[in-house]
């Protein structure tokens, strides 16, 4: 059947509205709204800053350090203490001998003019020279027929050495290679040295003497500068290659002639011959080698007259140091 226009315009408005009345019956209520909270507003908050560096501690803080240099307490003047037999070996002295009695320090030495002491068996006795650098000294120790004596050098005053390593003097002269030393002479006889210091100032000039024996000593140092009524002969001279030059000496009754060569360069060699009045040979000194110095003395019994020789045996011209001694004062 045909519909006109007409019923097919309200045909289509009856369809729209039962499509709208379906749809309404499916939604269900409009939600309800909630309000939000107020929130105040605040400051915003800095953030710490990224380049500062973290608090450090002081570091000048004063820390207490424990003193290192503590004295050292130095022995004192004692009478003489033998060894017991059950707690100490033989002693040897040069090296490792064993002193048992506290030095005796003296003011520094007069040059030329004998120190005479007193020396214990086994004991050592402290002397102090005022050095120059370069400058060679030279040591003569003196003994009764009954002392038997050593010579040990160091440079430097032993007791500010032994307070610096914190040891007693006693220990430091038993442990401490000293810088010369002579023991070559037996009991009664004199001992020699020489020495040439590095830098100025103090050194120790120590004598030592061997066990079971005791008595007086004089010391004596001599340099190029000293003059004493002791002295013959105290200058340097240039020998050349094979050359000898002869000193003349008389001894005072029967105290000794002594006599040194030193050579002032490392390729020079000296050589000491002592002749009595008739020239022969007493005692010669030709041992050290290029270099090194050379001493040897006699002990007259009466007052004699002796022939010093000192000779250049190195093949090369240089200088030396000559010094002969003819010991004048008493024992």
């Amino acid at each position: 059947m045909k519909q006109n226009g007409k019923e097919q315009f309200w045909w289509g408005l009856v369809i729209c509205a039962l499509f709208l009345v379906g749809c309404g019956q499916n939604e269900g209520p409009e939600p309800e709204l909630l309000e939000l909270p107020t929130i105040a507003a605040t400051a915003p908050q800095p953030l710490p800053p990224t380049n500062v560096p973290p608090t450090l501690e002081p570091t000048n803080t004063a820390v207490p350090i424990p003193p290192t240099d503590t004295p050292v307490p130095l022995p004192t003047d004692t009478p003489v203490v033998s060894f017991a037999a059950t707690d100490t070996p033989t002693p040897t002295r040069l090296p490792g001998f064993l002193p048992t009695n506290t030095p005796t320090v003296s003011a520094p030495l007069e040059t030329g003019v004998g120190f005479q002491g007193e020396i214990g068996s086994n004991e050592f006795r402290v002397h102090l020279v005022e050095a120059v650098a370069d400058q060679t000294i030279y040591a003569v120790v003196r003994v009764k027929p009954e002392v038997d004596a050593g010579i040990l050098v160091f440079e430097g005053n032993v007791a500010e050495l032994a307070k610096e390593e914190q040891q007693s003097v006693q220990d430091l002269l038993i442990s401490k290679t000293p810088n010369g030393q002579a023991d070559f002479s037996g009991q009664g006889f004199m001992e020699v040295i020489a020495y040439t210091p590095r830098e100025t100032g103090d050194v120790s000039i120590v004598v030592t003497s061997a066990a079971e024996n005791e008595g007086p000593y004089r010391l004596y140092v001599f340099d190029q500068n000293t003059s004493s009524a002791n002295i013959v002969f105290n200058q340097t001279v240039q020998l050349d290659s094979g050359q000898v030059t002869t000193v003349g000496a008389t001894s005072n009754g029967a105290k000794p002639v002594v006599a040194f060569i030193n050579p002032l360069a490392a390729e020079l060699d000296g050589q000491i011959m002592i002749k009595n009045s008739a020239g022969n040979v007493l005692t010669e000194a030709n041992f050290a080698g290029t270099g090194s110095y050379e001493s040897t003395f006699v002990l007259p019994v009466t007052t004699t007259g002796f022939q010093v020789d000192l000779g250049n045996i190195s093949g090369t011209t240089g200088l030396f140091e000559i010094l002969v001694l003819a010991i004048q004062d008493p024992f």
